[in-house]
């Protein structure tokens, strides 16, 4: 039987991996969401490494669709 500690964190995984993927949608970067360490990887992260990541998707990311050839 999980215990409700286990449970309370799987649901927090599973509301950061929506979350995740509301974000990097719009950045032409889902496939980045599939990676199944991502969600519990941001839970872990220190603020510090959050805005870090969050710069780095902004800066790395196809917002204007530009990779598509157009």
């Amino acid at each position: 039987m999980t215990s409700l500690g286990g449970i309370h964190r799987n649901c927090l995984v599973a509301a950061m991996h929506y979350s995740l993927v509301a974000y990097l949608g719009p950045h032409h970067m889902l496939v980045k969401a599939n990676d199944p360490t991502l969600a519990p990887r941001m839970l872990g992260a220190s603020r510090e490494e959050l805005d870090l990541w969050l710069a780095l998707v902004e800066r790395e990311g196809d917002v204007e669709g530009l990779a598509d050839g157009e």
